[in-house]
């Protein structure tokens, strides 16, 4: 059976980009501002406790660069 006039072809793949985690991070902020790797971890690790507790608490997080988190609706 031959295609339909108005087929939409298939997507083509799209290559995703990589993921970074926080280890990462960590690494590259330890390496930037000349830091060990545990204390920048640490740093980011609770970075992410306190922006994890504003927005339970059902406050905005604004982060320059990145953009506003809301906290999730309920």
């Amino acid at each position: 059976m031959p295609p339909a006039k108005n087929a939409v072809p298939a997507a083509k793949s799209v290559a995703t980009q990589p993921t970074i985690t926080l280890k990462q991070l960590a690494a590259q902020l330890a390496e930037t501002q000349d830091l060990p790797k545990k204390q920048a971890e640490a740093l980011l690790t609770e970075l992410m406790a306190m922006v994890t507790e504003h927005l339970k608490k059902g406050n905005k997080v604004r982060l320059t660069g990145v953009g506003t988190l809301h906290p999730p609706c309920q």
